[in-house]
């Protein structure tokens, strides 16, 4: 169902009315009541709407999120109605954490940090876990962390808005589901500190088996099918290949846990001599990875083919995580260089500069 947001005093008003007819043994009634603490998160969130969808999972899993829709196990429905609220928080942070723009600064670089920005559950389908290292990383990874102690922060706010209408039942229901918001508390502190202990002593050996791994992709693109060979990796990495036309899917991945100037370089030498278009798009955005002015100015020579470049073209479609000084200023920087290319090979008579796009776009360096 699409959910879209709504005031927090109209949703809690609404929540209070529905918990007031005490038919909470109605699915279709505690469906609503998720639907309307859904919309309060939203409103919190500043965020416009998505889609809630229910669906029988397997025990244990209570919900996850992609593309703009989060999915709730249907089996807690009803006396587990607490866990059901504080995974759709849960579950909504991780849209509001998509929407956000990391910026990155140029000639600054960003190490490897355990516990890691954002756990990718597909690392499993690269790298073999038989003994279960990933499972501590994926628990303290900072998102995952802000979206559980946010989930817990705003259930407790919520429901003392449920409490402030001073209705005997939503009270009671309210106070009861505060305690048990409580209980989340402290387990989920106690299983965050033991798996961060587990996290740190592991990090060594990810970063090796990374590294490892990125290397073998290297040969791998290059035609070197024996690097992969009996890896389980290896039809991950031809799927991914067909679906992309590039590994950079995995690589974006990878620079999560490995970010040495060796591997950097060997992936960034490969995509250039490759014209892989989509992982050189990946070096220039991930935030743990550092590439020169020149060598960001050689990317984008090969992303457009020798072609000038917009800002508003470069902000959206190939530096987007740098902030707009930055990305001003490569773009300015990359035209110059252009037409000095142009001019040595004598091409310039051949380009055919957008000039309405010139007139019009207040932000362009074209010849400037």
């Amino acid at each position: 169902m699409e959910i879209y947001t709504d005031t927090k005093i109209n949703v809690t008003k609404s929540f209070v009315e529905l918990l007031e007819t005490k038919n909470l043994h109605k699915k279709e009634n505690i469906k609503s009541l998720c639907y309307l603490f859904a919309k309060y998160c939203l409103s919190d969130l500043g965020l416009e709407g998505l889609e809630v969808v229910f669906l029988k999972d397997v025990k244990g899993r209570f919900g996850s999120y992609a593309e703009n829709k989060i999915y709730l196990n249907s089996r807690y429905l009803g006396r587990n109605l607490p866990i059901v609220l504080n995974t759709i928080a849960h579950e909504i942070k991780h849209h509001h954490q998509s929407t956000l723009v990391n910026h990155k600064k140029l000639n600054e670089k960003s190490d490897v940090i355990f516990p890691i920005k954002h756990f990718n559950s597909h690392i499993s389908f690269v790298i073999y876990d038989e003994n279960n290292l990933f499972n501590p990383v994926y628990f303290t990874s900072q998102n995952e962390k802000e979206a559980r102690e946010y989930a817990l922060q705003i259930t407790e706010k919520f429901l003392t808005d449920v409490k402030l209408h001073s209705c005997a039942f939503s009270t009671s229901w309210a106070n009861s589901v505060l305690k048990k918001n409580d209980e989340f508390k402290k387990i989920e502190q106690k299983k965050y500190a033991e798996n961060l202990e587990k996290s740190n002593k592991t990090k060594k050996t990810l970063k090796n088996i990374t590294k490892y791994t990125i290397i073998a992709l290297i040969k791998f693109s290059l035609g070197d099918a024996s690097s992969l060979q009996n890896n389980h990796i290896e039809y991950y990495a031809n799927l991914t290949k067909s679906i992309d036309g590039s590994l950079a899917s995995i690589y974006a991945m990878l620079f999560d846990y490995e970010n040495s100037d060796e591997v950097v370089q060997k992936v960034f030498d490969t995509s250039i001599k490759l014209k892989d278009v989509k992982t050189l798009n990946v070096l220039i955005n991930h935030q743990n990875i550092h590439l020169s002015e020149n060598e960001i100015l050689k990317s984008l020579f090969v992303i457009l083919d020798k072609k000038p470049l917009s800002f508003n073209d470069a902000q959206k479609l190939y530096l987007y995580s740098y902030d707009s000084s930055d990305s001003k200023y490569l773009t300015k920087k990359y035209n110059e260089e252009l037409l000095k290319f142009l001019k040595d090979k004598k091409l310039q008579k051949n380009i055919d500069f957008d000039k309405n796009n010139k007139k019009n776009d207040e932000n362009s360096s074209f010849f400037k």
